[in-house]
């Protein structure tokens, strides 16, 4: 496998096959990396006020992407999306259950 600037060759022995790359931008992926996927505090704040009206997960995600034009240009995944929803009502619940605890020490 060969690659250059604006080409790259993919295949093994004579099954070759060679393919231009968009406006030289090599054939990588990473944004689509778990540690590169990252929800922006002004998304987190747009989902939270979402959320509070009733909108389900899913629907909120359909929602960024049509104002992102394309679930391509979101920088996060659906299923980052749901994790983060998640981790925020672990947290809620591990307040009321850290509070609970303090109260039955104190009294």
């Amino acid at each position: 496998m060969g690659i250059n600037d604006d080409e790259a060759e993919v295949g093994r022995g004579e099954e070759r096959v060679d393919m231009k790359m968009a406006a030289g931008k090599s054939l990588t992926f990473v944004e689509y990396l778990p540690t590169h996927c990252k929800i922006f505090d002004v998304d987190l704040a747009h989902i939270n006020s979402m959320r509070k009206v009733g909108n389900s997960i899913l629907k909120i995600y359909e929602l960024i992407a049509a104002q992102a034009n394309g679930f391509n240009r979101v920088s996060f995944t659906k299923r980052d999306l749901y994790n983060e929803v998640r981790r925020q009502r672990a947290s809620q619940n591990g307040d009321v259950n850290a509070t609970l605890k303090i109260l039955e020490v104190v009294f």
